[in-house]
């Protein structure tokens, strides 16, 4: 007995030590809870790729309605207002060696025939904007796409050589439509993901935005007057 109790209080003693691997090996060896540890740990995963597809395909579908909506603005665009300014309404002759009539094609409109110089309306404001012809353009992009802001939205006018001398202003009209923010879930957690892997505070992951998307149009009458 003063054998045995010396040994205990020194470590533990052979029968300790039996009895511990003997309940470790049942432990191990039993598999009633496998299947639980399998789906505790395959769990998060497979939430977190059935939310990635969920979201893309909310994506996808976002991205056809934002286009869906630059083609109206651009519709809308060629037969309003003119969303920017000191956009000439009529073509000026290039020179005496030309005549009214001739064809911009010919190189008769505008100094150095280039027609006009492009006109560019972004966000609203500043610049060459008209701010309240802009704004009803994106309002009415907005009714079909409600994530559309006007810093999201740029308005082109670009001179193609269509038209006459003396004859009006027929550009071609873009709305390009970028920057459009789409942060869910996943896409939250891939945006530090890739700022954690490339050590950049500013990376974001390429799905937070939605792809620019343009549409153009050559102008109609630029005004107001005659849509509905």
């Amino acid at each position: 007995r003063r054998d045995q109790l010396y040994s205990r209080r020194d470590g533990p003693s052979a029968l300790d030590r039996k009895l511990t691997m003997r309940t470790a090996n049942v432990f191990l060896r039993n598999d009633q809870a496998g299947v639980t540890v399998e789906f505790v740990a395959l769990m998060p995963t497979f939430l977190f790729l059935t939310l990635f597809v969920c979201e893309i395909f909310i994506a996808v579908l976002w991205v056809g309605t934002v286009e869906k909506a630059a083609q109206l603005g651009a519709r809308l665009a060629i037969v309003s207002n003119k969303a920017v300014i000191n956009l000439p309404t009529d073509y000026t002759l290039r020179s005496s060696a030309y005549a009214y009539g001739q064809p911009c094609s010919a190189g008769a409109c505008g100094t150095g025939g280039t027609g006009f110089t492009s006109r560019v309306s972004a966000g609203g404001s500043g610049g060459d904007c008209d701010g309240a012809n802009f704004t009803t353009v994106v309002n009415r992009m907005r009714g079909i796409a409600s994530i559309i802001q006007p810093s999201h939205v740029t308005i082109t006018y670009t001179y193609v050589g269509l038209g006459f001398a003396g004859g009006p202003t027929i550009p071609s009209v873009q709305v390009r439509v970028q920057g459009v923010p789409y942060g869910t879930v996943t896409t939250t957690i891939l945006a530090r993901f890739m700022r954690l892997v490339t050590r950049n505070p500013a990376a974001a992951s390429p799905l937070t935005n939605l792809p620019t998307i343009t549409a153009s149009f050559t102008g109609e009458d630029l005004s107001s007057a005659g849509a509905s």
